[in-house]
């Protein structure tokens, strides 16, 4: 028995994390906040200089929070420096975020950037919320960047030797300030981009885009572009276009570059685009661009407007291999349903692959309910049907509830296994 017990005693002193293979280790280490990973030298010698050599550097809101709390916050422009200058081995993936509540520039930023371009970086990820700084021209420098997040920066301006950012995948820019000829040399400059985002950016009204490799495109500019055009972006297979309404858009433009998609399998559309795409014109050039739709988002459909209703209406019925749907709707009702919505459940038309619907409205659900009866009879794959209102916050929106839980039981359906999920607001 006590030798037992000296064995058990033996072994709650083995040090089994420390025999763990090394990309074990860096794995654990990686996933630490930065204070932990350097608390980690006090465990053993062998620890002593490990964490100096891990390839992923986060200064996030932990790390500033962790530096307001001690007081040292005038300090961690110059933690940060000495962390760098201390890391032994390629840094692969670095994260800076700072907060607004920072009140100190970050004037070392260039330095850090340029001794980043000497470690192989891939992965940089940068969110001032401080000031709005340009960004630091050696970041041009950074020749193995697979993946780019500025978030911002009050300049991006390209130098006139800029060659282009060659194993680049992924491109993040969101409050960015950079005109439509740099942001056209910027994304021809990637022949390998496969994922683009633009948020909230100014300095442009037109995008021009040239990524042969490019599949992902989200654009969520509310009102600064006007135009958008492809010159070569034939492989793209997600779309999101967000524009506010009344913004004075070159309507042939949107269509023509939504035509020289083919690929196109899920699309994002949101509020202006879709005032703009609803109108006649555009909506027979259009039809023959749905076939590849998989997955539709419209968000902001305005159902008192009866063009983006028949815009709506098209997507469906031109869209013949469509599984979901999603439909957003903020109006308030003002013009009731027409006698083509209502008698629209009796078509023939059958939406053979849709699997999946979810549809969200604030009070205006009246054109919504006459919408759902012709996705139910005319979807017998259909498995779930979600229905939102902004209803129920009082006592008075009862019976209009009761109604509409009613219809919706009432309605036939072309599929046995559909489920239709009826959301609403409750009294407490």
């Amino acid at each position: 028995m006590t030798e037992d017990i000296k064995k058990v005693n033996q072994s709650d002193h083995i040090d089994r994390i420390s025999d763990l293979p090394i990309n074990v280790i860096d794995g654990i280490l990686q996933h630490l906040p930065i204070r932990d990973v350097a608390r980690t030298s006090i465990l053993s010698r062998k620890w002593r200089y490990m964490w100096v050599s891990i390839p992923h550097l986060e200064f996030g809101d932990e790390f500033f929070d962790y530096c307001y709390n001690r007081d040292i916050e005038h300090q961690i422009p110059n933690i940060i420096s000495d962390i760098l200058l201390g890391h032994d081995g390629p840094i692969s993936k670095f994260t800076l975020k700072v907060p607004c509540y920072f009140t100190y520039r970050i004037t070392s930023l260039y330095k850090w950037i340029l001794f980043l371009s000497n470690n192989g970086i891939k992965v940089l990820v940068l969110v001032n919320h401080n000031q709005a700084d340009s960004i630091p021209s050696h970041l041009f420098s950074c020749q193995s960047l697979t993946s780019l997040k500025l978030d911002q920066f009050n300049k991006l301006s390209l130098p006139h030797n800029f060659c282009g950012f060659k194993n680049l995948l992924s491109l993040h820019l969101i409050h960015v300030r950079i005109d439509s000829g740099a942001l056209e040399r910027l994304i021809s400059g990637c022949p390998v981009l496969v994922k683009l985002i633009i948020s909230r950016c100014v300095g442009f009204d037109c995008i021009k885009v040239s990524a042969p490799s490019l599949k992902v495109l989200r654009i969520y500019n509310e009102g600064e572009t006007k135009s958008i055009f492809f010159k070569n972006a034939t492989n793209l297979t997600d779309l999101a276009l967000t524009m506010s309404r009344h913004i004075n858009t070159e309507q042939g433009s949107v269509a023509d570059f939504i035509n020289g998609l083919p690929k196109v399998e899920r699309l994002h559309l949101r509020e202006g685009y879709i005032q703009v795409l609803s109108s006649g014109s555009n909506l027979l050039t259009l039809r023959n661009s749905f076939n590849s739709f998989k997955c539709v988002e419209l968000v902001g459909v305005d159902f008192n407007r009866p063009e983006e209703l028949l815009f709506v209406i098209s997507v469906l019925k031109s869209s013949s291999i469509l599984r979901e749907l999603v439909i957003k709707s903020y109006t308030v009702p003002v013009v009731p349903p027409s006698d083509y919505l209502k008698a629209l459940y009796l078509d023939s038309y059958c939406l053979s692959h849709l699997e999946k619907v979810n549809i969200s409205v604030g009070t205006a659900y009246e054109h919504a309910v006459y919408l759902i009866r012709f996705l139910l009879a005319s979807s017998p794959s259909l498995e779930t049907l979600t229905f939102k209102v902004g209803l129920g916050l009082k006592q008075s929106d009862t019976p209009t509830l009761l109604n509409i839980s009613r219809d919706l039981l009432q309605f036939g359906r072309a599929s046995r296994r559909a489920e239709v999920k009826f959301v609403y607001h409750r009294l407490a």
